[in-house]
């Protein structure tokens, strides 16, 4: 089976990751994958360091119909570029002819758009907490959007049910594949400072910010932490979260780190994480720390509290004062804190024993084997019809 995958980005963020496992999964499974990236970027990178042939890389423009400035006049202008990447991933698919389109995410519909209109049948990943996400903005109102990608795909599939409720009854819920490699030796010790670890792209939705003044009031409050937060993201947000920092006077108590790969490593090295997102899709941090043996401190909001009611940290109010309440707890409290590690880890355990990438391609296989289906069943319908019409005087 020919199975092409179409992501909205080059970068190497969490929905890229799922996308690498799922193309490993399926080459695996002794299919011919192909790959459509909007440009070069550390994922094609990465794609042709699995083994994956550069000519078997497309590269093409994939424009959003929702961002951060999808709305208004930018908005118009997204819609129209988007009917010129369709006539693109039209050609794209008549030269390709796969028996299966994937796409990586709801943000960027050009592919989707084509599939449909050729007869291609298609498999839209959601991604995205698409109703509640307040960085998600579009010209066309949400509900339009989860209707039109209803009616384009073959199958929708959402990464979590928190996902699932807001794209409706039409989603199949399978969780991103997670599976943190195996981590050094933990160097954390009872007692001393609270080492908290927050993961993840700066500004947003993230709360970063209210993750500072969370530290803040915990340091008033008699607790020793510190908190390393790694993070890209927009110069502006990175900025301002800065100066948050400098401004609360915490220079020696939290710092912003760049990016790293080796997540492993990082949480290592920490008490517990914090994640502060209210409108957290999934959560592939959340996931990594409980394998690594770290109780999460998050907010009883979207995919976080998905995750959490399982087991392996601490769901609390999305409010700095809440979360500044945890880390006391934790830092007062140690036997606490060795039994939400040992809960977390079992908790990891189970996370890691899924293997959702081999469900989600599967149910590519099962569509596939419905289209060769139909199309023998055509094939033997038009010979039919041929004998029948070679009959007549």
């Amino acid at each position: 089976m020919r199975v092409s995958f179409v992501s909205h980005s080059a970068d190497l963020a969490g929905a890229e990751q799922s996308l690498l496992s799922l193309v490993r999964t399926a080459r695996a499974r002794g299919h011919d994958v192909r790959v459509w990236l909007p440009g070069p970027g550390p994922l094609a990178d990465r794609l042709v360091e699995d083994g994956l042939a550069p000519g078997l890389l497309r590269h093409g423009r994939n424009r959003w119909w929702m961002s951060r400035r999808g709305a208004g006049l930018v908005g118009v202008v997204r819609l129209l570029q988007i009917a010129r990447d369709r006539a693109q991933f039209v050609r794209h698919l008549r030269e390709d002819r796969p028996d299966v389109l994937v796409l990586n995410s709801a943000v960027a519909p050009a592919a989707l758009m084509a599939a449909s209109s050729l007869g291609v049948p298609a498999v839209t990943v959601v991604r995205e907490s698409l109703r509640t996400n307040p960085t998600l903005r579009s010209l066309l109102p949400k509900a339009a959007i989860i209707a039109l990608i209803a009616r384009w795909s073959t199958e929708v599939v959402s990464i979590s049910s928190y996902v699932a409720r807001q794209v409706g009854r039409a989603s199949t819920v399978i969780n991103p594949p997670v599976r943190l490699p195996p981590a050094p030796a933990p160097a954390r010790v009872d007692g001393g400072r609270l080492r908290l670890l927050m993961l993840g792209t700066i500004g947003g939705d993230k709360n970063q910010e209210e993750a500072v003044d969370a530290v803040s009031l915990a340091l008033a409050g008699g607790a020793d932490v510190r908190l390393d937060i790694y993070g890209g993201g927009p110069t502006r947000s990175v900025a301002r979260l800065r100066a948050r920092i400098a401004r609360s006077g915490l220079g020696g108590s939290v710092t912003v780190h760049p990016p790293s790969r080796d997540v492993a490593s990082l949480l290592a090295d920490a008490d517990a994480a914090l994640v502060l997102s209210r409108n957290e899709a999934f959560g592939r941090v959340t996931v990594e720390a409980l394998q690594a043996g770290v109780p999460v401190i998050g907010y009883a909001r979207g995919g976080t509290a998905e995750i959490l009611r399982g087991g392996g940290g601490v769901l609390v109010d999305a409010t700095a004062d809440a979360v500044a309440e945890a880390i006391c707890r934790f830092g007062a409290d140690r036997d606490l804190l060795r039994a939400c590690r040992d809960e977390a880890r079992d908790a990891g355990e189970r996370w890691r024993a899924k293997r959702p990438d081999e469900e989600l391609v599967q149910l590519l296989e099962r569509i596939g084997a419905e289209r060769g289906a139909l199309a023998g069943a055509r094939r033997v319908l038009a010979r039919e019809r041929g004998a029948l019409a070679g009959e007549r005087p």
